[in-house]
């Protein structure tokens, strides 16, 4: 779903993006990605390796990816390379 913040679409495609086409783009990036499910854990499991910083944003209690990909997040997670964030906002 598209972000629904007056202005935003200037930032489209250069700080803002909806899909990751070349992850080599993120490399040394301090990075967010915002969801729980299983795409937003597979692109997390995969910048990790190589971003500045990664900060996960869910807005739930629990994540709705498989059980698989929570586990590789954790050991991420527990090294600090990725930190995970509620947000609470409505």
């Amino acid at each position: 779903m598209p972000l629904r913040v007056e202005g935003v679409e200037q930032f489209i495609d250069k700080q803002i993006f909806y899909r990751v086409r070349d992850p080599k783009l993120f490399s040394e990036k301090d990075v967010v990605v915002l969801g729980g499910g299983d795409s937003a854990f597979d692109w997390v499991i995969e910048l990790a390796q190589t971003a500045k910083s990664l900060t996960l944003i869910h807005r739930s209690e629990k994540f709705r990816a498989a059980p698989a990909s929570v586990q590789n997040h954790r050991p991420n997670e527990r090294r600090q390379s990725i930190k995970s964030r509620r947000n609470t906002a409505q």
